[in-house]
């Protein structure tokens, strides 16, 4: 998130909403050390997969506007159907 409100707001992601994402990842990582559920090494790598896996998809969308994938899950929708909850992913025309 912090990459792509760069594009938008380049100031505001330095100064507000940056530190606050990072902030409240931070804290989950803590979260689950204190909670003896990660080791400080699981935290660390998943914080490091996380940021390359995002950084990747903001620059691949970026570069291929109107690829495959954001025509099946951008035409998405949610639909109550009978008690529970319908996903329709049909590609667009």
């Amino acid at each position: 998130m912090s990459t792509e409100t760069s594009i938008w707001w380049p100031t505001a992601t330095y100064y507000g909403i940056g530190p606050v994402l990072y902030a409240g990842a931070a804290a989950v990582g803590v979260s689950r050390m204190y909670n003896n559920r990660h080791w400080a090494s699981d935290v660390m790598l998943g914080a490091a997969i996380g940021t390359f896996a995002g950084t990747k998809v903001v620059r691949y969308h970026r570069t291929h506007p109107g690829n495959r994938v954001d025509r099946w899950l951008l035409n998405a929708s949610w639909s109550p159907a009978d008690g529970g909850i319908t996903l329709s992913v049909l590609p667009m025309r």
